[in-house]
């Protein structure tokens, strides 16, 4: 997960953000969007996530250990709300770099 908040500092690359915010899109506008495009890929790769390990334990437990299925603890839940805040802040504070590296005195014309 925090792979993928990382990686959302590629959204403001100079050559994207600064073209459209040149045109006429509003600094929120742009926050809106860059939120958008990197906190619903977490959010949907999470819940991928969360549902894969909760198939593949209860298959294993049920067929291979013969057990019954329980509930993980509050530990898991804590730990991985904690990963995607953790994530979702990392992108959340980015958003103070936008207005200086998409305003006209970075946009050259070479």
């Amino acid at each position: 997960m925090l792979s993928i908040a990382t990686t959302a500092t590629d959204l403001f690359s100079p050559a994207g953000t600064a073209e459209l915010r040149l045109t006429g899109a509003r600094l929120g506008m742009l926050r809106r969007v860059i939120a958008l495009e990197s906190a619903v890929p977490l959010l949907v790769v999470a819940a991928v996530a969360i549902g894969t390990g909760f198939g593949a334990s209860a298959m294993y437990a049920t067929m291979e250990m013969k057990l019954s299925l329980v509930s993980p603890g509050a530990a898991y839940y804590v730990l991985a709300a904690a990963g995607i805040v953790l994530a979702l802040g990392l992108i959340l504070a980015t958003f103070p770099l936008l207005r200086r590296i998409t305003g006209p005195e970075t946009a050259r014309s070479e």
